[in-house]
Order: structure tokens, then C-alpha cells, then sequence
């Protein structure tokens, strides 16, 4: 029920990461290596999703102390947005929040997010996908994640990233 490489649906390799939605109460991580965020940087990466619509959810957040708090990316977000709140009636462990739910399966779509208020930070990225109690839904595609500004970072130890920056437009 955690992240795991997927065949299934990818966007410019063979594989992309992927966590599966459950029934059952969720909260799972694919952390990112520590990296430094360049001064012009811009997070980019696909993904493609099936989540039980404003029970299930997938947010995007960052740390800048080591891990010991990570702050929402949603305000930084200028493609791709979030799509609706989860439930604050929800069990989810991210009821109340604005995340990415409901159905955007048939094909990847890019997410572009300014890393520019972090610039010269330390900082670990997290993609977070979070599960209520009740339906099961397909889950979450992630792919080609990569930083602009900086010379190519291994976020992953995966290497799932080794998508092409042609795209970037």
C-alpha cells in the first residue's frame, strides 16, 4: 500500500511511480533525496490519478529543516493546480486540505511549480497521497520529476526521473 514502480501508465520511460488508493485509512510518502533548490528553480513532473473524489487525496510538500516539518506546495502551483478540498468531515489524514482528487486517469498532465521562495535552501520534497476510510480507488501516477536551474538532480535513487526536458516549454 506504500509507492512502488509501475509499468502500467508512464509518461517518457517505462515506468513511473506509483501508490494504490485503499479503503482503509492512508498516509503514505515517496520522499525525495535532499537537495539544494536552485535560484530559478521550477519543480516539474506528470502524474495521473484516480482518487475516491474529496475522500482521497495527493498534495505536494517541502521541507527545509531535515524533514522535521514539510509546508504544502499548493501557493507555489501555476500548472496543474489542485483540484478540490478533501472532506472536512473526512477521516482522511488530510481532511479540510485542497489536493488533487477525483479522476484525471486517461492521460499524464504536467504540474509546474516555483521553487524560487526556497532558493539556496536544503530542501526534501514530498509527494503525499492519503486514503480515507470506505472506497477503493485506483491511485496515483507519478513521472519525470526533475528541477529546472540546477544541473540534473537524482531526486529519487529510482533514476524514474530520467524523463527528457524538451517538453519543458
Amino acid at each position: 500500500d506504500h509507492w512502488e514502480l509501475s509499468t502500467t501508465m508512464s509518461r517518457s520511460s517505462n515506468h513511473s511511480y506509483f501508490s494504490r488508493g485503499t479503503p482503509q485509512l492512508k498516509d503514505a510518502f515517496l520522499v525525495s533525496e535532499p537537495f539544494t533548490v536552485p535560484a530559478d528553480g521550477v519543480l516539474r513532473f506528470w502524474h495521473a490519478y484516480q482518487l475516491d473524489e474529496r475522500g482521497d487525496g495527493a498534495v505536494i510538500e517541502i521541507s527545509v529543516d531535515g524533514g522535521a516539518t514539510f509546508f504544502d506546495l499548493e501557493p507555489h502551483v501555476f500548472e496543474g493546480s489542485y483540484t478540490e478540498q478533501i472532506s472536512s468531515s473526512s477521516r482522511s489524514p488530510i481532511k479540510g486540505r485542497m489536493a488533487w482528487t477525483g479522476w484525471s486517469l486517461d492521460e499524464m498532465t504536467r504540474v509546474q511549480i516555483d521553487l524560487r521562495s526556497y532558493a539556496g535552501e536544503n530542501a526534501i520534497l514530498r509527494f503525499r497521497i492519503a486514503c480515507d476510510r470506505g472506497v477503493t480507488s485506483h491511485g496515483w501516477y507519478i513521472d519525470d520529476v526533475s528541477i529546472s536551474g540546477a544541473e540534473f538532480l537524482e531526486l529519487f535513487n529510482s533514476g524514474f526521473e530520467s524523463g527528457s526536458t524538451e517538453d519543458w516549454g
